[in-house]
């Protein structure tokens, strides 16, 4: 089966759906109030007018402040920079591995992250901001930012275009974070936010450099993408597995107390590492559950 053969995560009416949520229990709210004391001089929304300096042009900026006198001089494109960039971007991440196809209950994982991608962007275009996004798995995707609903839809469509399956699943069509993040450093401008929305199956200890500096100026969430069957193995017997892309398949005894204790330790210390990574990292994370009602899981605490 091709990719374009399978079902669709989400459906055009299902995003749309979405977008009504959005409008009936409101934006979804990532930035803290603005005040005196916070980010900015100014509670006004807008792009600050008094030019300070220029710097390189990022993806996202607005090709109306182009410095071409800079430009000339240095021989790369290079943007000028106000007092104050008030104008709002949001940037998010998907995480399209194979991992997030599984579900237990509730909806597959990579459908779950669609929605939470979808609830966002539809919350930053109502106030007004541009959205940009990111996409890895199977390959990766990067798409311009946008501040119309047509291509937003564009964004969505395509992070819920049908999972790979079959010859196109390999074992290591995972997510590169390495990759990932340092495209997300490079590409994101500072004085953004940027929304991570994975099961971080694959995150390690290697990628906390590339978590530290894309934190760094940049308003960062992780939303942690998690099936209730994935915390707690289910007293079933014997069960075989199946890995993706490798084809092993392993049987395991699920009526065994013992492993079932020792696979609760182990999720329990992968959490609490995925915690004390984001916590060095300055980074605010959200557990969203496939099978839980999705606004009432966004708000960051």
């Amino acid at each position: 089966m091709t990719e374009q053969q399978g079902t669709a995560l989400l459906t055009t009416e299902e995003l749309h759906r979405v977008q009504q949520q959005v409008a009936c229990y409101g934006a979804v709210s990532l930035h803290p109030a603005v005040s005196r004391h916070g980010q900015w001089h100014s509670a006004f929304r807008g792009q600050g007018m008094d030019l300070m300096d220029s710097r390189a042009y990022q993806a996202g900026d607005d090709i109306r402040y182009i410095d071409w006198r800079a430009t000339a001089r240095s021989g790369r494109v290079s943007t000028k920079v106000f007092r104050e960039e008030r104008q709002s971007m949001l940037t998010w991440f998907v995480d399209r591995s194979p991992t997030m196809a599984f579900a237990s209950c509730g909806e597959l994982k990579a459908a779950r992250a669609v929605r939470v991608a979808a609830a966002l962007t539809f919350s930053a275009l109502a106030t007004g901001d541009r959205v940009a996004g990111l996409t890895a798995g199977h390959r990766e995707q990067f798409f311009p930012a946008t501040a119309t609903l047509d291509g937003a839809l564009h964004m969505l469509r395509a992070i819920a275009a049908p999972l790979p399956h079959g010859s196109l699943v390999t074992a290591t069509a995972g997510c590169d974070w390495g990759a990932a993040l340092g495209h997300l450093c490079r590409a994101v401008r500072l004085n953004t936010t940027v929304c991570l929305i994975s099961d971080f199956r694959q995150l390690q200890q290697q990628h906390l450099p590339w978590l530290q500096q894309l934190s760094e100026r940049r308003q960062v969430r992780a939303f942690v993408i998690k099936d209730p069957a994935e915390g707690l193995l289910p007293d079933v017997d014997r069960v075989r597995l199946c890995l993706p892309g490798s084809g092993a398949v392993h049987t395991i005894d699920c009526s065994n107390v013992s492993l079932r204790m020792q696979y609760a330790a182990a999720v329990a210390t992968r959490s609490d590492q995925l915690r004390q990574w984001f916590a060095k990292s300055a980074i605010v994370s959200v557990s969203v559950r496939t099978d839980s009602e999705l606004f009432a899981q966004l708000s960051p605490p």
